[in-house]
């Protein structure tokens, strides 16, 4: 049976339908040699091979894609296969404070301490240290511990309590077998039934969700079940629609009644306007005819922020203004009644994707103060909402990338034709123009026709820096300088000059609000401005600036000015940076000047960085500004010769 990455891995191909990955590709994301990717393909080609719905094709230079024969069949074997492996592949056992979490969640009375006391092996201090943890846990689902007379139970609502059971896990921990003795446990051929029930009644009502969706929409739907036949149910009072769902409740209606049936089971009103909502919130809508004039307006004004903010043109993009509308439709309706999703990829996108996600957050800050008041929306369907940026984005990119080259050269006709066939093999995709001229008919009225100017000779224009001098045969090096010119950079010091020693600090220990108000401040002096610590606060508020691997990337919700900069601090001892317990060892404050046009280069120039596993060990063990920049230009030299 494949393992949970295998699992992955297969469902990731199937969804990029055909697209080629290369065993480096998968060790990066997850983590592992390429010897055990290549062991874990090779496992994928023999269960596929036992499946016959798909075949893994391989191609030397290009790596391996996925060929499916017969997609209705096999996307539901494969659905069914990463349901069944979600369900077992959580690792036991659970940390303590969870357990106590998925223990007092399943009692309808208080608990005496002595009794959890007793089933977790535990004395009474360390359940009070535990307690603490588990308070904590609870605060983003608006629950809590209540302790009366060394008696305890946790608070708060019945869809609260689920979404904690959803989001954390617990539920698949349950199903998994834990605390089996004491419950009945939910075995996959329920999960089966519930499948074929809700398959079949979203056929009937041509009702649309992707397919990951509905794996989510099966576990809702079991964690509702289990919990009814405990008898906690959704009070009257907990739930106050005020959309139109009656095509949902219509769905809903159906697959009740045929539960009721199956399990005995009573169902109130509430739990059937619950499931409504929540089917609201996943539907995919393919009929832009629904966008209101309202909403399409919103949208073209917050493209047009995020153009000043972002020197990013989304404006004329009239399939991404429909995608992230109808995007939004269900999203809203998820934030407004707590049922938003979590996304498995978020990791990934923050890490390789960090100009998008960034987008993606600011997007989320302004649709959040147009229509949803208070109400957060989570790092996880932020990077759901990036995902539509994505394509869009690289497409500005390459657009962007389009440059104008003139060659200066004295070179003979055969060298000049060598030479041109390095270079577009080089940059193919970067360069629109690419001619050639001796530097006697070099003329200043042609200077406006181009962008980047290389010569093969130090003439008068490498002397006056007009051009960058290369070899009549480029060298890597060659390549690498080219690349940063291509990009807006004269060589990786340029790059590198957006960090300055007298904004390179190192603590042994501070907190998180120390750092940022540290940062700021001397961000502030420096450059004569104001206004930075509030606007990082702001971009702190609405979601985790944490980047990976020890690292984190705060940075004001707005550029404050033309100046780009980062600030830097180091510590000694790793700070929690926001409630999912990341930990910090650098943090570096980033500000990119209004309008920069390299701020495409740059947020991909961090992600590149920051793939390095040991970064943030290594510069804090010798956390000098010399030993920092030194790493900094070994990555970024390393990166650029890939």
């Amino acid at each position: 049976m494949l393992n949970a990455r295998q699992v992955r891995l297969m469902f990731e191909m199937y969804e990029a339908g055909g697209t080629y990955f290369t065993a480096s590709d998968f060790s990066k994301k997850y983590r592992v040699s390429v010897r055990t990717i290549q062991a874990d393909m090779k496992e994928i080609k023999e269960e596929l091979e036992k499946a016959g719905l798909a075949r893994l094709m391989s191609k030397q230079g290009r790596g391996s894609y996925l060929a499916v024969e017969d997609a209705e069949m096999f996307s539901d074997w494969i659905n069914n296969l990463y349901l069944q492996h979600a369900v077992g592949s959580l690792s036991y056992p659970l940390n303590r404070a969870t357990k106590i979490v998925f223990i007092l969640l399943g009692r309808f009375r208080e608990m005496p301490m002595y009794e959890l006391e007793n089933e977790l092996f535990i004395s009474r201090s360390t359940l009070l240290t535990d307690l603490r943890s588990v308070q904590k846990s609870l605060e983003p689902f608006h629950l809590s511990v209540q302790r009366k007379d060394n008696r305890l139970r946790i608070v708060g609502s019945e869809i609260d309590k689920r979404r904690c059971l959803a989001e954390n896990g617990l539920y698949l921990a349950h199903l998994q077998g834990v605390e089996a003795d004491r419950d009945n446990h939910i075995d996959l051929q329920r999960i089966s039934y519930l499948k074929d029930v809700l398959l079949s009644v979203f056929v009937e009502f041509h009702y649309y969700i992707q397919d990951a969706d509905f794996s989510n929409a099966v576990l809702t739907l079991n964690i509702m079940l289990h919990r009814a036949q405990k008898n906690f149910f959704i009070r009257q009072d907990e739930l106050r629609i005020t959309d139109d769902i009656e095509k949902e409740l219509q769905i809903s209606r159906r697959i009740f009644d045929q539960l009721s049936h199956r399990f005995l089971c009573r169902f109130p009103a509430e739990e059937v306007n619950f499931f409504a909502v929540y089917l609201k919130g996943q539907e995919i809508f393919k009929n832009h005819d629904i966008i209101s004039k309202e909403l399409d307006d919103f949208i073209r004004g917050a493209f047009l922020k995020i153009k000043a903010n972002y020197g990013v043109d989304f404006t004329n993009s009239i399939s991404l203004r429909i995608a992230v509308a109808l995007h939004c439709i269900p999203l809203m309706i998820r934030v407004k009644y707590g049922m938003q999703v979590q996304s498995p990829s978020l990791t990934e996108v923050r890490e390789t994707f960090p100009l998008g996600y960034e987008i993606a957050t600011y997007f989320s800050y302004l649709l959040r103060e147009a229509y949803l008041g208070e109400a957060r929306i989570i790092d996880d369907e932020i990077a759901l909402i990036a995902a539509h940026f994505y394509g869009t984005l690289l497409e500005l990119r390459q657009k962007k990338k389009q440059t104008r080259v003139l060659v200066i050269s004295s070179l003979k006709m055969s060298m000049t034709v060598l030479l041109r066939s390095i270079l577009m093999k080089w940059f193919s995709r970067e360069i629109a123009v690419l001619d050639f001229i001796h530097a006697d008919d070099l003329r200043e009225e042609l200077l406006d026709d181009y962008d980047v100017y290389l010569t093969t000779e130090k003439n008068d224009a490498y002397d006056s820096g007009l051009a960058m001098h290369i070899t009549p045969f480029p060298t890597e090096h060659d390549r690498r300088s080219i690349k940063l010119l291509l990009d807006g950079f004269t060589d990786i010091d340029d790059v590198l000059g957006i960090f300055s020693h007298d904004l390179f600090f190192w603590r042994e220990h501070a907190a998180k609000d120390e750092i940022l108000a540290l940062l700021s401040a001397c961000a502030e002096e420096r450059y004569g401005l104001e206004g930075i610590h509030a606007a990082v606060l702001e971009r702190e508020s609405i979601g985790s600036t944490f980047f990976s691997r020890g690292i984190a990337l705060p940075h004001p919700m707005q550029a404050v000015s033309s100046d780009t900069f980062v600030c830097t601090c180091v510590l000694g001892t790793p700070v929690q940076w926001d409630d999912e317990g990341s930990e910090v060892q650098i943090v570096m404050l980033i500000h990119i000047g209004k309008n920069n046009p390299r701020s495409f280069q740059l947020w991909d120039y961090f992600s590149r960085i920051f793939e390095e596993k040991h970064f943030a060990e290594e510069i804090a063990a010798r956390p000098t500004f010399k030993h920092f920049t030194t790493q900094l230009k070994k990555l970024l030299t390393e990166r650029f010769a890939k």
